[in-house]
């Protein structure tokens, strides 16, 4: 059974992404005492099937840090939410709601 450690207060936070961050993610902030977590990431949409020019939206993400049980394995680290604005235009001004999962990594292999 593995524990989630708080990382030190002075600890540069760095994720495992993709040489290309398409979505702009990235953690904004990060609470050891309380395990709570933020970020933003981007989405690139076209209002209309017309559109020429995609319409970029940030999205604003938040959720709390947590030890998985052992039946979960243990990879579930994260959960919170975001609210997803509508697109400019669209007919329905409604907020969407999502889910954010975050998953511990698999170690490097040694060599």
């Amino acid at each position: 059974m593995s524990a989630l450690v708080a990382p030190k207060p002075t600890t540069a936070l760095a994720g495992l992404q993709p040489s290309a961050n398409r979505t702009k993610w990235k953690l904004t902030a990060l609470n050891v005492a309380n395990g709570s977590f933020a970020g933003t990431f981007t989405l690139s949409d076209f209002a209309t099937t017309t559109a020429s020019k995609a319409t970029l939206r940030t999205v604003s993400f938040s959720g709390t840090l947590r030890q998985a049980p052992a039946t979960e394995g243990g990879e579930l680290v994260g959960t919170g939410h975001y609210l997803l604005n509508a697109l400019p235009g669209a007919a329905s001004t409604e907020q969407l709601s999502g889910e954010i999962r975050l998953f511990a990594a698999e170690p490097p292999a040694l060599p």
